[in-house]
């Protein structure tokens, strides 16, 4: 349980290798691709020219990708193929994904819901077209009037809006003023708008409509095919009718593809790790005949890299991290601690150099301070539950099965730690028994944290002081295996001997005097380390003063009694709310649904909190005292899927 120790790879090979041996690095998944130009001569040969990069490959498989993408997308909306919750991804022979003739098919099967997709697309805008036409015309629908009819040698049509607020009567009078032969008449109208239609003699037309304008008469011109506009909407709502039925004809065409949605995602997939492998094989430097990487891997990796470079006729070359080098980290911990690396990692994974793997002690306390803080049996049972279905069922990977997998062992925590408090469901026995038998009971506990603060606000100091104490511990061990002795006595195990004679005062004064005053010279020597001058007095004081900063830590764990709190306070709210009414059968009705509302909520709520405070425990009061960070995650080149899980072949 450590941090692994890596090798550096320099690997050469033949050119036309280059294709199978990424491919086969990526089935091995233990390897690190440095995506640099090496450093000296090969350096000097890529800005030659004399080695080169090429990623035209690269950008013709995303294109295929994409194509692929937007398929999908299609499939999804058309014929949307559901898949029972919680189902685990389809396995897929690693054969069946990268065959050649299954991925032309996914692409001709793309390009086909692709063709269908758009056409669909354009009867959608036809029809869209068509209906915003005879929108406009709707309103007009009372005239029986030709559209096409503007007039004749002696008379015009006129036709136009003006705000609803007009008179028309009065507009009518004011216009035959002007124009004597004017006939208005309103055809339609709606909130905005009245809808007008004038006939005048053609002499009198631009007088009427001056007048008309003054009014905010708008002039209306009508595109469409003859009749009136009965006529025009008659025919559009035939031709809205067609377009529709050949659009339902293209969707259902579209939804007997929905079966072929597996093919695409298998494609999707394969495309996706064929991106990833040119984007590495553009990577790799490489002349007419020679290809050339670098890389890293793990220690333990290494007999399994040999072999595959002995069958690729590869040349290689294994060697220790230098100095300078960003070497990459993997945390290698066992199948109980491994899933609290996600922890670790979103804090910062630790220098390669560090010497300290903080997770197999962070574990543990993170295991114990998450349950302390949710505190509920009931609760704990329920999450543990639910974590550990959903792992069966779907079978996650990577992060998700990290996650899901550190919250299965908080479940555990919580249930323990709540039939420790008493906690089931807050105090819902003691409701139900009272409220339904009329009989007092109360759950058994060995503390509660409602009723006695004070002993759980001491248990949480003493797991603060413990876990403090530990990352002082690790911090000496650090110093130890660095060489460091004397930082590691004065500078930590002082502090135990000046904490140890404090406890000893309790049972004897004198004695825990003397053993305190040890412990508190050894503090001050420590601080005086690597110092000269009038900074050793200055260092010895600051040293003694560092106390103030460890009694800090402690009292931050105070927040594992006001989670606690919080988790009990709100069940027993939740439990007496539901309860007023008492237990009649409307009442009992109230009482179940406020219980599950309440409780979820309760639950969802302060595992929230809980996550995000005891990961503050570990991030600052534990690995504030011994973790060096600055390390960047291992990332080997591996096959990734989102839609699939491959089954490797031998």
């Amino acid at each position: 349980m450590s941090i692994a120790a890596m090798k550096k790879l320099t690997l050469a090979g033949a050119n036309s290798d280059r294709r199978q041996v990424v491919a086969e690095m990526m089935r091995l998944g233990c390897i690190e691709i440095n995506d640099i130009a090496p450093d000296g001569a090969v350096a000097g040969l890529i800005e030659s020219g004399a080695m080169r990069r090429d990623d035209s490959a690269e950008a013709a498989v995303l294109a295929d990708r994409a194509r692929i993408e937007a398929a999908l997308a299609v499939l999804d909306r058309y014929a949307h193929q559901k898949k029972p919750m919680f189902a685990p991804k389809p396995e897929v022979h690693e054969f069946v994904l990268f065959d050649e003739r299954t991925a032309a098919s996914a692409k001709r099967e793309a390009e086909t819901v692709l063709a269908l997709s758009e056409q669909a697309e354009e009867l959608a805008a036809g029809i869209r077209s068509l209906e915003g036409d005879a929108a406009a015309l709707e309103p007009w629908r009372g005239m029986d009037v030709p559209l096409e009819l503007t007039g004749g040698r002696s008379f015009r049509v006129i036709r136009g809006t003006v705000p609803s607020y007009v008179d028309v009567p009065a507009l009518q009078a004011e216009v035959r003023q002007d124009a004597p032969t004017a006939e208005l008449e309103r055809v339609g109208a709606d909130k905005q708008v009245q809808y007008l239609c004038a006939v005048t003699a053609r002499s009198e037309s631009d007088a009427a409509v001056k007048v008309l304008r003054e009014r905010g008469f708008a002039e209306q011109n009508f595109k469409g095919g003859p009749g009136t506009a009965a006529d025009n909407i008659g025919r559009l709502r035939t031709e809205i009718a067609e377009k529709e039925a050949e659009k339902k004809a293209v969707e259902e065409q579209l939804a007997a593809h929905g079966p072929n949605t597996a093919l695409l995602e298998r494609a999707y997939d394969a495309l996706t790790n064929e991106a990833r492998r040119e984007q590495v094989r553009s990577g790799i430097a490489r002349t007419e005949n020679v290809f050339y990487l670098e890389g890293w891997l793990p220690e333990a990796s290494v007999k399994s890299a040999q072999a595959l470079f002995e069958r690729m006729g590869c040349a290689w070359s294994f060697s220790d991290p230098g100095e300078t080098d960003d070497v990459p980290v993997r945390l290698d911990n066992n199948r109980i601690v491994s899933p609290y690396n996600e922890i670790t990692s979103m804090y910062g994974m630790p220098a390669y150099n560090s010497l300290i793997d903080p997770n197999p002690t962070m574990a543990f306390f993170y295991f114990l301070c998450f349950g302390l803080m949710l505190s509920d049996a009931a609760y704990g049972i329920l999450l543990a539950l639910g974590c550990f279905f959903y792992l069966k069922k779907a079978k996650p990977s990577g992060s998700m099965k990290n996650m899901l997998t550190m919250f299965l062992f908080g479940g555990i925590s919580t249930a323990i730690w709540g039939a420790v408090f008493g906690s089931w469901f807050g105090n819902a026995a003691s409701v139900i028994a009272e409220g339904v038998f009329h009989k007092t009971f109360v759950m058994p506990a060995l503390i509660d944290p409602i009723s006695e603060p004070i002993k759980m606000m001491v248990l949480s100091y003493v797991i603060g002081g413990i876990q403090v104490m530990t990352a002082m511990f690790l911090d000496a061990l650090r110093r130890i295996k660095r060489r460091d002795i004397a930082g590691a006595i004065f500078g930590i195990f002082a502090w135990y001997v000046l904490f140890a004679g404090i406890g000893v005062l309790f049972l004897n004064k004198k004695a825990g005097l003397i053993v305190a005053g040890i412990g508190l010279l050894g503090v001050m020597i420590g601080g005086t380390l690597g110092k000269k001058g009038l900074s050793k007095f200055t260092g010895a004081f600051l040293a003694v003063y560092n106390i103030t900063g460890i009694f800090s830590d402690v009292l931050s764990y105070s927040r594992l009694l006001a989670l606690c709190l919080s988790t009990a306070v709100v069940a027993q709210v939740v439990n007496i709310m539901g309860s007023l009414n008492g237990f009649t059968v409307g009442g009992t009705i109230l009482f179940i649904v406020v219980f599950i509302v309440g409780h979820v909520f309760n639950l969802a709520l302060n595992l929230l909190g809980t996550y995000v405070h005891t990961s503050r425990l570990q991030y600052i009061e534990y690995f504030g005292r011994f973790y060096e960070g600055g390390g960047r995650t291992f990332k080997p080149l591996t096959l990734q899927t989102k839609y699939v899980d491959i089954v490797k072949e031998d």
